[in-house]
């Protein structure tokens, strides 16, 4: 199996079940509240799409590394993700305009779709996961 197959398998799944249930909670939101509900729902679709699309395409990019290198480089990501979130919320904290509720509600049910999707993905994979 081609490595870039690889990585587009391990990727498209996820991202169309998030971008999926991202548009429903969307959609949802702005049906409820009106136009902060899809700011607020939007925005948190887009945020967690693009913070856990970063995280797979850098464990691509690190695919040739040592290992120990590859935990560095994943720690390192998750602490600058965690620290960027931080700023995010904080600057986003008493945004008129934009729905919180809708946010969570986004983040929460596209992080947990991407994740059911990626874990699918990887099982359907079929990677080899022992040393030669």
């Amino acid at each position: 199996m081609d490595r870039r197959d690889a990585a587009g398998q391990l990727l498209v799944p996820p991202l169309a079940l998030a971008v999926l249930v991202g548009a429903a909670v969307t959609l949802t939101a702005a049906l409820l509240q009106g136009l902060p509900g899809l700011l607020g729902a939007g925005l948190g679709t887009v945020v967690t799409v693009v913070f856990f699309t970063v995280s797979l395409l850098l464990m691509r990019w690190t695919r040739r590394l040592k290992p120990e290198m590859v935990m560095a480089v994943a720690v390192g990501a998750y602490a600058t993700k965690v620290g960027l979130l931080l700023v995010l919320l904080v600057a986003l904290y008493d945004v008129r305009g934009l729905s919180g509720i809708a946010f969570a509600a986004a983040v929460i049910c596209c992080g947990t779709f991407w994740l059911a999707g990626h874990a699918y993905a990887f099982r359907k994979a079929r990677f080899a996961v022992y040393d030669q």
